[in-house]
């Protein structure tokens, strides 16, 4: 078990989701200038982006030496990710786990094969990496290995912890949806409950151990919501102001912080607790923010555009900010105190995210799904950022939408097709 004060575990995309997703096939025109072919959540791109906004205060607070906050950002990405993946294959699912292998692979492999080369040529700078054949492998296929220095399962990269449970979510729905597609919901929280279930019989470092966790269940949370905003139409009747969701979310923060006691450190920390006490609130932050959604439409589309960059950045800023934080702590930064390394952190994270998203993630991520996925239709409509229009404006059609989510994990909010 990680110590209360490891940054690690406590969570962060699913990895990030992607809730670039459409509302159905008959979507409303948005009045903020918005076709009405957009199928872009921009409530659920704005909480990617928060979700990981939270993992990195968590880690920022670590280096401090204060009390754990923040690592929750996982637990919304979990929620997020279930929602994602049952709501944009309500139409189909073509080449499913080819689309979700796109969309978190390229990114993920890139930061682990640097992390091999750092840690063969200058291992001094990677403290507690555990590096060596087995621990490469079970990183680049998502198999959990257990590291010897953290008392837990973590890959090379090791913020990919949380993108081994996204895998295994994907590949136990794809198991469903070949089973039977009007069942996927049912037949993915049957085989996540059991696999829960089997946790104690499991040896606490094997990778079972590791697999039937009680985070697993966070995405039939997600997956349920997901049902009960297609049967209810949730999103296109639903007309709460944004305010509504700053005001969740500062009551979200507020019942979370250390000092109001409402969860400790080891309610976080056994996890058939924290599903209920952070789980549980964490899907209704994501009720709250989908609420809000037609307000979201409603802006302008500059601000749209930047919602939804932010959103799109919610995976890289999520893999990579823990070694922008050691790149900082070596040139001295923990010296500025915590408001003013807090404002370079966040700076310097959102520069390596974007530089890793437009000049690697979606460059890559076009190029393998004109390759590898079948009809025009099936090209990403990556965002080149907040004043780039994308190449196929129109193209975001019934097709799209069963490349939802946005890693990781997850996850984002241009269900369409991440």
């Amino acid at each position: 078990m990680m110590k209360s004060n490891q940054a690690l575990p406590p969570r962060a995309a699913t990895g990030p989701l992607d809730p670039r997703a459409g509302h159905g096939p008959k979507s409303a025109s948005g009045r903020g200038g918005a076709p009405a072919t957009d199928r872009t959540l921009y409530s659920l791109q704005a909480l990617r982006f928060i979700a990981a906004a939270l993992v990195v205060i968590s880690h920022i607070r670590t280096e401090f030496r204060l009390t754990p906050f923040g690592s929750s950002g996982v637990d919304v990405f979990f929620v997020i990710s279930g929602f994602i993946i049952h709501y944009v294959t309500r139409e189909g699912a073509p080449q499913f786990f080819t689309r979700r292998l796109i969309r978190i692979v390229p990114l993920y492999w890139l930061g682990t094969l640097l992390l091999a080369g750092v840690a063969m040529k200058a291992p001094a700078m990677l403290h507690g990496l555990q590096f060596d054949a087995t621990t490469l492998l079970g990183s680049l296929f998502f198999i959990p290995v257990w590291n010897e220095s953290f008392q837990y399962h973590l890959p090379l990269l090791l913020l990919g912890w949380s993108l081994n449970y996204e895998m295994l979510f994907y590949l136990i729905f794809f198991v469903a949806l070949k089973i039977s597609f009007p069942h996927r919901l049912l037949l993915t929280s049957a085989m996540l409950v059991g696999l829960a279930l089997l946790h104690p019989l499991a040896a606490p470092q094997s990778a079972l151990a590791f697999w039937s966790d009680a985070y697993i269940i966070e995405f039939i949370y997600g997956m349920l919501l997901a049902q009960l905003v297609l049967r209810t139409r949730f999103i296109e009747h639903a007309r709460l102001p944004i305010l509504a969701a700053v005001a969740g979310l500062t009551l979200y923060c507020w019942l979370l912080l250390p000092e109001t006691g409402f969860v400790t450190q080891q309610i976080a920390l056994v996890k058939w607790q924290r599903i209920l006490a952070i789980g549980l609130p964490s899907t209704a932050l994501v009720v709250l923010t989908l609420a809000c959604e037609q307000a979201f439409r409603r802006l302008g589309q500059p601000v749209k555009a930047g919602i939804n960059f932010l959103g799109e950045l919610s995976y890289p800023i999520y893999i990579f900010h823990i070694y922008v934080m050691g790149v900082l702590k070596r040139l001295g930064a923990l010296k500025l105190g915590l408001p003013a390394y807090t404002a370079v952190m966040f700076v310097a994270a959102l520069t390596v995210a974007t530089a890793a998203y437009l000049l690697y993630e979606l460059p890559v991520r076009n190029y393998l799904s004109r390759k590898l996925l079948r009809g025009r239709h099936d090209t990403p409509r990556g965002n080149g950022g907040p004043g780039r229009k994308s190449r196929q404006p129109g193209r975001t059609g019934a097709r799209q939408a069963p490349l939802g989510a946005a890693a990781a994990g997850g996850a984002a909010a241009r269900v369409q097709g991440s």
